[in-house]
């Protein structure tokens, strides 16, 4: 976490870190980045307890995209890397067994959550 950190540091977002997600540590006016898939349940049944529709008085970020998150509720918003260049590497390095050294972009993919 020392890079999210960093960047919360230097652009001045205040942050939290906790190791699960509770009624206590969700409040309205405040964004999520949720780094596990099975967490993004429990804040979304917490935002549903407290009345909060997503992207208005709370947002998620999800860290790695799936297909089913363009569906949920009015979609939930990703940063995610390019898995297909992944595979292609991959391939590439089982292939020739050329070590491969190489940068493989993420993109914010911004959904109605935030």
């Amino acid at each position: 976490m020392p890079y999210f950190e960093k960047f919360c540091t230097d652009y001045g977002f205040s942050y939290r870190i906790v190791d699960s997600v509770t009624e206590n540590s969700v409040s309205e006016k405040a964004a999520y980045l949720v780094i596990r898939h099975s967490d993004l349940v429990d804040i979304i049944q917490i935002f549903r307890k407290k009345g909060f529709t997503l992207g208005q008085h709370a947002g998620i970020v999800i860290y790695n995209d799936e297909p089913f998150f363009e569906i949920i509720d009015n979609g939930i918003t990703a940063i995610s890397t390019d898995f297909r260049q992944i595979g292609a590497l991959a391939a590439e390095y089982i292939l020739t067994r050329k070590k491969i050294q190489t940068y493989v972009p993420t993109r914010l993919i911004v959904r109605g959550s935030l």
